[in-house]
């Protein structure tokens, strides 16, 4: 997946959550006045600053949320072709299979990337949980498509290991989809 895909798939998440966040109560320019001298108003400057400071984190994660998910799809996209033309002997050869093999191996390196930038913003146990079953996805991926590298002369060893690997992309979406939903992110995972 070429980085200009990414970052358009991320631009438009990004105005989805945007647009979302800004239907859904942004914070108001203006503070609320203490009922009497004195008083902290509920929601005052502070709170302002708290809601804001959450909206920007969950945007934030929105867009890596995004690039992620798009990331996953593309590799899974690459996996199901894989397997498609190694399932027949005479609709295979290596050349093509490399690129499959690259495309997917590009994708799984910038999930993971953005993985990174995402999981310091996890802070419930149960989004921690999420990112770190997200992450041993990721690995197991990894790993299968290190092997894969050495099989790609042998039709019917790339076709089961596009198969392994495209199960391994999809079961990734699981735990991504449920950090979305807990970090309250705008966007449509899977």
């Amino acid at each position: 997946m070429s980085r200009a895909w990414i970052v358009a798939v991320a631009a438009v998440a990004l105005a989805m959550a945007t647009s979302a966040f800004a239907q859904g109560g942004a914070p108001s320019n203006q503070p609320t006045r203490p009922s009497q001298p004195g008083q902290t108003a509920p929601g005052g400057k502070q709170g302002m600053q708290q809601h804001a400071a959450k909206g920007g984190s969950a945007m934030e994660a929105t867009k890596h949320v995004a690039v992620i998910n798009a990331g996953l799809r593309d590799a899974s996209t690459n996996a199901d072709m894989l397997s498609q033309i190694s399932a027949n002997a005479s609709s295979y050869d290596r050349e093509h299979g490399e690129v499959f093999l690259k495309n997917m191996n590009d994708a799984v390196a910038e999930a993971e990337t953005h993985l990174g930038h995402l999981q310091p913003m996890a802070t419930t146990a149960a989004e921690k949980q999420q990112l770190r079953e997200l992450s041993q996805h990721l690995t197991t991926s990894k790993t299968t498509l290190q092997q894969m590298s050495s099989q790609l002369n042998d039709p019917k060893a790339t076709h089961d290991s596009a198969m392994k690997v495209n199960q391994e992309f999809k079961a990734s979406m699981a735990p991504l989809k449920q950090y979305a939903q807990e970090a309250n992110v705008k966007i449509k995972v899977g």
